[in-house]
């Protein structure tokens, strides 16, 4: 008769397949012990614990197999962007002139952003009285007003040293207290050598 000494894997692997057929449920049909080839198990090995692993043995721990419930939760309320003025509030707007002869030259193409309550006027271009097509005058001028329009101040003429160069349709952005210039167009004329003399 040949004998059979329980280890921790044979013993993980019993006790698992009891679970898994329903062997410990209290509704279960069969109490029988598990048959075996070697001497019946002891009131220890028949504990809850398994016997500690001959050190000999490999040991080997149990993963469980399930996974972890998946929590979700609905994401934090927040409230709907502004839509912004609807058509009867800007027909309700009132425009005023604040001053005609504004010290700048008219410009197409420049950008006004708010900077601590004043307005600053950036770049622009003009349309030359030429015949040329696409003659344009274009600026780097920086103005500021601290009246909403009415009077404006020169603060850069557009030549000084590390100024950007001159632009029109470019983006203007102020953070902080400064503002940011990104982009734009400078209309710059090539020479046509189809119509050179």
């Amino acid at each position: 008769m040949t004998s059979r000494r329980w280890s921790w894997p044979s013993a993980l692997a019993l006790a698992v397949l009891i679970a898994a057929c329903g062997g410990s449920d209290a509704n279960s049909d069969s109490d029988a012990a598990p048959v075996t080839d070697g001497p019946p198990p002891t009131a220890a090995s028949t504990a809850t614990e398994p016997p500690a692993p001959d050190a000999s043995e490999p040991t080997t721990t149990a993963v469980p197999t399930t996974p972890p419930p998946v929590v979700t939760e609905a994401p934090p309320a927040t409230d709907p962007p502004d839509p912004g003025s609807t058509a009867e509030e800007l027909d309700a707007y009132i425009w005023a002139e604040r001053t005609d002869s504004a010290p700048w030259s008219a410009r197409a193409g420049q950008r006004v952003v708010d900077l601590d309550g004043r307005l600053v006027l950036l770049g622009g271009r003009t349309p030359n009285q030429s015949t040329i097509p696409g003659g344009r005058q274009i600026s780097a001028d920086v103005w500021e007003s601290n009246d909403g329009g009415a009077t404006w101040d020169s603060l850069l003429s557009g030549d000084e040293p590390g100024m950007w160069a001159p632009r029109a349709y470019f983006q203007a952005v102020a953070k902080d207290d400064a503002v940011v210039v990104l982009g734009g167009q400078d209309y710059g004329l090539e020479e046509n050598l189809f119509c050179a003399p």
